[in-house]
This record gives C-alpha cells, sequence and structure tokens, in this order.
C-alpha cells in the first residue's frame, strides 16, 4: 500500500486589516486613544490649541522630548467613587518617559477641567524634560497656581473674562494673601469659586 499522507491543516483566515485607534496630533507630541475617531480628532485639535498658548505664555519655542498619551475610554477603577482621571509619568520603550492622562468619565472632555488637565500634562512633560523619573520613584506635580492660571488664559483667548468674574472679584472685598492663594486647593472649590481663583 502506499503511505498515507497527511493533509496540510487548512490555512488560517485572513484576519482584517484593523487600524490602531489612536490619532496624533500635528506636533507628534500628544497620542490620542478612543474608539470613536470624531473625539480622538477634536481632542488631537484641542490639545494642540491648548500647548499653543502654553507655548506663548512661557515664550519658549517646541522643543518637548515625552510624548503625552490621552486614553479617553479608560475604564475607571473598581472603588467605590472612582476617579474621573488619572495622570502620571510612566517609563516606556527603551527607558524614556511618557506622561499618560487616563479619562474615566468622558464628561470631563466637555469640561473646562480638562484644558486644566492638558496643561498640567505640558508642564509636567516641561518639568522633566531633562530629568527622567525612573519607575517607582515620586517626583513633583506642578504647583495649582502655575497651571490653573495658565489654564484660565486657555479659557479667555476667545471670549475674554466674564462680567460676572469681575463682580466676583470685586465682591471679595480684597485679593488674598500670597500664603492663602498658594494654599488653596482648586479641585475642592465649586465651578464660580474656582473661576474666580484662576482669574487672581
Amino acid at each position: 500500500h502506499a503511505a498515507a499522507k497527511l493533509l496540510p491543516p487548512p490555512a488560517p483566515a485572513a484576519v482584517p486589516f484593523a487600524p490602531p485607534k489612536r490619532t496624533i496630533s500635528k506636533s507628534r507630541q500628544f497620542v490620542v486613544y478612543s474608539a470613536v475617531p470624531s473625539a480622538r480628532a477634536e481632542i488631537s485639535m484641542r490639545a494642540e490649541d491648548d500647548k499653543r498658548e502654553f507655548l506663548e505664555a512661557l515664550t519658549v519655542k517646541d522643543t518637548w522630548k515625552y510624548p503625552i498619551i490621552l486614553n479617553l475610554d479608560s475604564q475607571p477603577p473598581t472603588t467605590r467613587r472612582p476617579p474621573r482621571w488619572a495622570m502620571g509619568i510612566y517609563e516606556g520603550d527603551a527607558g524614556q518617559n511618557k506622561i499618560q492622562l487616563d479619562v474615566f468619565d468622558r464628561g470631563l472632555l466637555k469640561e473646562p477641567d480638562f484644558d486644566s488637565l492638558l496643561v498640567g500634562a505640558l508642564a509636567l512633560e516641561t518639568t522633566y524634560r531633562n530629568t527622567p523619573i525612573k519607575a517607582g520613584k515620586a517626583y513633583q506635580q506642578p504647583p495649582a497656581w502655575f497651571v490653573e492660571g495658565l489654564a484660565e488664559r486657555v479659557h479667555t483667548r476667545d471670549a475674554g473674562l466674564p462680567a460676572s468674574l469681575y463682580a466676583g472679584l470685586l465682591s471679595n472685598g480684597q485679593a488674598p494673601s500670597i500664603r492663602e492663594f498658594l494654599d488653596t486647593q482648586p479641585a475642592r472649590l465649586d465651578a464660580t469659586s474656582r473661576a474666580i481663583y484662576r482669574a487672581q
């Protein structure tokens, strides 16, 4: 009898090509991940607009070194009161740092607070650009007054400072002391108080 031959296994079905669900911004510093293409495009342009204001305010050139990753579809941690976002410095490929912002609440994308987060991410990258952070090492967040002040510049670039905020500033009677101002935690303020804090 002729030796039996085994049939070769069937070729695996071709897997359709799926482009990565990410958008790289114009300056290539921001990498936006989301399953929604329109959201990626919108946030990519918004991040570049905020970056332009950031650079103009500091009168510096765009010499970024570390990418800023924006995850818009992140799953929140399984805690009783999950945070709306998380941001940190991480060690990426070849020991290169990256700034990563995970958004757990997509409603945040439509709020001015998201611009504050973008400014904070840019400030982190600028601060540690020439001082790499190793995994597990502590680092300092940029001061709130710096981030919120630049964020207010972003918010008022088109419309200017609302008249209601001028009224709020005047109703306080006097400017806060430097210590009081620096010790303020904007995250604990209501929307109106936070806007006044930025304007100061």
